[in-house]
């Protein structure tokens, strides 16, 4: 094979042979192999332009790729996949940007830890699953989850985004512990550290604990609705009693409020 002509285009080199091929190569590339117009190479030559072409094509995309931010290794190995680098040459990239310090699985780790729990406000097994998606070692995720997410840490979170939310909704407590803990238990939290965050909240708003208030503008609209359909006095109350105890409010206070209007 003969190199007809090269020509220089932004970022590569043209190689056009005299069998109608072409290739693009860096010009490191062209130096290492003293490529020049009319010079003839071997088809094992031709092979080894191609394989350390995509060897720095390999690291030139990686170090494009985590210059948008930091990736874990398992990202920047699926991303050379989908650029049809070799997979030795994938190997060969991944060791020269650890060498460079841009790729760090423990560092990677720990900045996304303290990213998503401190600001994002997620839990350890929200954050744990994600990093495991990202294949991270465990071990990594685990040292950093401890030593970040302490408990104590969880708790006064937890016990912020409790606050933000309780007074959002004009509902019975217990629908609100409901709906407030489910949502915190979908953000990674167990139920062990939501509900220690619940109980130095409740202890610490008792004056706010009481459904005595909104109560009545709960049984209104449950009365204004099924009243139309019960003429039953005794089957009204009991169908009100139902709504009240889907609404959240406990059997109690239902019972205490009908006292207090003589229903």
């Amino acid at each position: 094979m003969e190199i007809v002509n090269i020509k220089k285009l932004n970022k590569k080199y043209k190689l056009e042979f005299d069998n109608e091929k072409s290739i693009y190569v860096s010009e490191n590339t062209i130096i290492k192999f003293n490529l020049v117009k009319k010079i003839k190479i071997t088809v094992d030559q031709y092979k080894k332009i191609l394989l350390s072409e995509n060897k720095e094509q390999a690291v030139n995309l990686s170090l494009n790729y985590l210059s948008y931010g930091m990736k874990t290794e398992y990202e920047l190995r699926e991303y050379l996949r989908k650029k049809e680098i070799f997979e030795n040459n994938i190997d060969y990239a991944v060791e020269k940007v650890k060498e460079y310090k841009y790729l760090d699985d423990e560092k990677y780790a720990k900045t996304f830890i303290n990213e998503y729990f401190n600001l994002k406000k997620k839990g350890p097994i929200w954050i744990k699953k994600k990093l495991e998606e990202k294949r991270v070692n465990e071990q990594y995720i685990n040292n950093n989850i401890l030593t970040i997410c302490t408990d104590s840490e969880q708790i006064e979170v937890v016990y912020l985004l409790i606050e933000k939310e309780y007074s959002k909704k004009n509902e019975a407590i217990n629908k609100k512990i409901k709906k407030i803990t489910t949502k915190l238990y979908a953000n990674g939290y167990t139920f062990d550290i939501i509900n220690k965050a619940f109980k130095i909240f409740l202890e610490n708003n008792n004056e706010e604990n009481d459904d005595s208030e909104i109560i009545s503008k709960y049984f209104d609209k449950a009365y204004s609705k099924l009243s139309k359909k019960y003429d039953d006095k005794y089957i009204l109350k009991q169908k009100i009693v139902e709504k009240l105890l889907r609404d959240g409010f406990n059997y109690g206070d239902i019972k205490d409020y009908f006292l207090e209007i003589d229903f």
